[in-house]
This record gives structure tokens, C-alpha cells and sequence, in this order.
């Protein structure tokens, strides 16, 4: 034991300030190195959830988009319905309105499902009233093509009764028994198509009727839909953090529906498509 005192004793100072020295460092590169692992596996940690968290954003901001977009979508629906109705065959309307907002209910605070839901359930409330019309114009419309396509076969019956007449010698037209059946055919079948044109004037008349009725109903419930969905764009903002004046917007948006507050009657629908 002394011997290996005696060693170490021996050992010259610089030599001992250089072990010092190298351990120090040692420990030194030991403790930064650990320092170092723990700051860049709180930085990967605090990455990823910085990705998480913006991927999710993306996501709630496209669903959010996309339920805008179909609000907006549906209230034009229902505003062009009775010019629809009229041109094409196409009844369907707000197809994509459900599967949007339903989408809301996977990514949305509770404020906002429940604006949605309310949104929904107005909807549905304003638009049922609407369809029993829809179906009332849809069949004016196809009782008028079946008088028109009638009209048009008394038309060409009558065309070739006289073609076939005319088509006869002047001895035949003469005869009385031939001459009697032409005019009595040419009248029935006159009386027949003069009934038929008597009958699609009174059904003219009556889809006119219709859409008036149709297109206020359908202009009164796309202003109200407008109005009822202030709520569930404005939470649509306060979800993507699009800071506004809630107040002063309502107040702004109050005042537009007023203007318009009482204006689609049937009486000035009338007015303004027929003069």
C-alpha cells in the first residue's frame, strides 16, 4: 500500500491537473450530451404535437369550408327551385347539406354542434311546407304536356282528314253522304281539340298560380335560412379564429333582412313576373 503511495506521490502535478482536467470534460461532454438528448426529445415531442395539432387544424378548417359552402348551397337551392321545376326534371335539392354538416359533429366544440343541429332542424321545419307545392306543380305541369301532346293528335287528325278530302275528286266532294261525314268529323274532332285548348288554358292559368305561390314560399324560406345561419358561421369563425364584431355584424345583417322583411308576397311575386 505505501509502495503504491509512494507512486502516486511521485506522479508530478501536471500530470494530476491533466487527469483532473480530461475528467472534468469527461463529465462535462457527459452531462451536455444528456442535457442535449433530453432538449431535442422535448423538441421532437413539442414537433410532432405542433404536426398533430395543424394537421387537425386542416382537417376542422375543410369540414368548417365545407359546411359553409352547403348552407350557402342549399339556401340557393330552395331560391331556384320554382325556375327548376319548371325547366327540368331535376327535383333533387340540398344533397350535400346533411353529409356536410353531419361531418361537424366529428370535429366541432358543442357551440357549434348545437348551432348545426338547430340549423338543421329549421331547415327541415321550412322546407317541408315546400314539398306538397313541388309535387302540385309537378303535376299541372305534366297534366299541360299530356293536353299538349292530345292537342297535337286532334291537330294532325283533323290535317289529314282535310288532306284526305282534298285528295278527292270534285264529284266525291260533292256527294252529300261524303261531304256529311267530312264535316261532321272535322266538327267533332274540332270540338274535341277546342275542349282540349278550353281545358290547357284553364291548367296554364293554374300553374301560374302555382309558381307564384311557390316562388314566395321559396324566397321567403331561403331569406329566413340565410337569417338562421348567421349562428353557425359565426361559430365557424370562432373555431378557425377568424376574429369579427359580432355585434355590429348582427346589427348590420339584422338591418339587410329587414329591408327584405314582408316583400315576397304572392301579391308582388304576381306583380313582378306577370305584370
Amino acid at each position: 500500500m505505501e509502495s503504491v503511495l509512494t507512486w502516486l506521490s511521485s506522479i508530478p502535478d501536471v500530470i494530476w491537473a491533466a487527469i483532473v482536467a480530461s475528467g472534468l470534460t469527461f463529465l462535462g461532454v457527459n452531462i451536455s450530451n444528456s442535457s442535449n438528448r433530453k432538449y431535442l426529445l422535448i423538441q421532437l415531442e413539442h414537433a410532432s404535437k405542433q404536426q398533430d395539432k395543424e394537421r387537425e387544424q386542416r382537417v376542422r378548417k375543410q369540414v368548417y369550408m365545407e359546411a359553409a359552402e352547403a348552407i350557402a348551397e342549399s339556401i340557393k337551392d330552395i331560391t331556384l327551385l320554382p325556375n327548376r321545376v319548371i325547366y327540368t326534371d331535376n327535383l333533387e335539392i340540398c344533397d350535400k347539406l346533411l353529409q356536410a354538416l353531419a361531418k361537424v359533429h366529428m370535429v366541432g366544440t358543442l357551440e357549434t354542434v348545437k348551432n348545426t343541429s338547430q340549423f338543421m332542424e329549421k331547415f327541415n321545419q321550412t322546407t317541408l311546407p315546400i314539398i306538397p307545392e313541388i309535387h302540385k306543380f309537378v303535376n299541372i305541369k305534366n297534366e299541360i304536356a299530356r293536353l299538349t301532346k292530345y292537342s297535337e293528335i286532334k291537330l294532325d287528325l283533323m290535317n289529314r282528314v282535310n288532306k284526305n278530302f282534298e285528295q278527292l275528286d270534285d264529284n266525291a266532294k260533292q256527294n252529300p253522304d261524303v261531304l256529311n261525314v267530312y264535316t261532321n268529323t272535322i266538327d267533332a274532332v274540332g270540338k274535341e281539340h277546342e275542349a282540349i285548348c278550353n281545358e290547357m288554358e284553364s291548367k296554364v292559368a293554374e300553374q301560374k298560380a302555382a309558381h307564384t305561390k311557390l316562388l314566395s314560399m321559396c324566397l321567403n324560406a331561403g331569406m329566413y335560412l340565410q337569417k338562421e345561419s348567421l349562428n353557425v358561421l359565426l361559430s365557424i369563425r370562432k373555431e378557425l379564429n377568424l376574429e369579427m364584431d359580432t355585434e355590429e355584424y348582427l346589427s348590420y345583417m339584422e338591418a339587410f333582412f329587414k329591408k327584405s322583411e314582408g316583400f315576397y308576397t304572392q301579391e308582388n311575386i304576381k306583380k313582378l313576373t306577370q305584370g
